[in-house]
């Protein structure tokens, strides 16, 4: 007869047995276990359920081009969810194990919570960025579906600001198929910006404008059709960041230029910050030179 030494699978209590089956005590402690197992199963079910729906609304936030939502979705639903339904994966496991897998799973859903919580306060998803040094200046992807709701897509990325009048940060962004490439600029007013463009795309050229102004930006000269060709403007909002709010004179919106490089070549657009009544009276005057390659 063969005696295998175990464990209580309930109170850790060390037991010998000739069985495989047998993995309590006592018939109190078999109790206590049968209980536990089914516990544990029900908030199995509960865990996945809701899990399953975080990362659908997830998903849906996703593909509506609410990429910030998304995140704070997964950060607070996931972590509500670890920290209120404690689960184990192991199939069959002792309540001490259990325990540590619980404590675990909750310091988890906790540190999710908290980074949802910074996340909100701190303004890590602000799509207006405050840029004091041109160095830091932003280069990113991101993904659409359609082209043809540009503006709301455009409408939830982020863009980089100056706070001084003399100094300005455009937004390049180039489109292929699905995906989208942000390259950002600085701009010198009377100055010159090289930029390059790759060929048979639209591109976007997003310029910072404030709703607090009725300054707008207008293209001051006329470009070869061949080389890039002109499509339209338009004008997006961008929510006002959490350390801007409440202060006088702040309003970020941009004002987007829509054009498609036809072939390769070089292009000037000169653009101007006016008044549109009074063009002359006061401005910001820029040259970029697009190169179609």
């Amino acid at each position: 007869m063969i005696i295998l030494k175990t464990s209580c699978h309930w109170c850790g209590k060390r037991i010998d047995t000739t069985s495989f089956n047998k993995n309590t005590c006592s018939d109190e402690c078999h109790w206590y276990f049968k209980r536990h197992m089914q516990f544990r199963e029900k908030n199995r079910k509960k865990f996945s359920v809701l899990c399953f729906s975080v990362l659908f609304l997830a998903l849906i936030s996703i593909i509506t081009y609410h990429i910030k939502w998304a995140l704070l979705i997964i950060l607070f639903g996931l972590g509500i969810t670890f920290i209120f339904i404690p689960f184990t994966l192991q199939k069959s496991i002792s309540i001490i194990g259990a325990k540590r897998n619980i404590l675990f799973t909750r310091i988890i859903g906790a540190i999710m919570f908290i980074l949802g919580i910074l996340t909100l306060c701190f303004g890590w998803l602000n799509q207006v960025v405050i840029q004091k040094n041109q160095t830091k200046l932003m280069n990113y992807n991101f993904y659409f579906i359609s082209e043809t709701k540009m503006d709301e897509i455009l409408n939830k990325q982020r863009y980089s600001f100056s706070q001084s009048i003399d100094q300005k940060y455009i937004s390049v962004i180039t489109l292929d198929k699905y995906k989208g490439s942000v390259k950002e600029y600085n701009i010198d007013k009377e100055g010159s910006t090289n930029i390059t463009i790759p060929k048979d795309k639209d591109f976007i050229i997003s310029f910072p404008c404030y709703s607090c102004s009725i300054y707008i930006w207008n293209m001051k000269n006329n470009i070869n059709s061949e080389i890039i060709k002109f499509t339209k403007s338009s004008r997006i909002d961008l929510p006002t960041p959490f350390s801007e709010r409440g202060k006088c004179g702040n309003g970020y919106d941009r004002q987007n230029f829509y054009f498609s490089s036809l072939k390769e070549g070089t292009e000037k657009l000169k653009l101007r910050y006016e008044h549109p009544e009074n063009p002359d009276q006061e401005y910001y005057e820029t040259t970029l030179n697009i190169s179609v390659k």
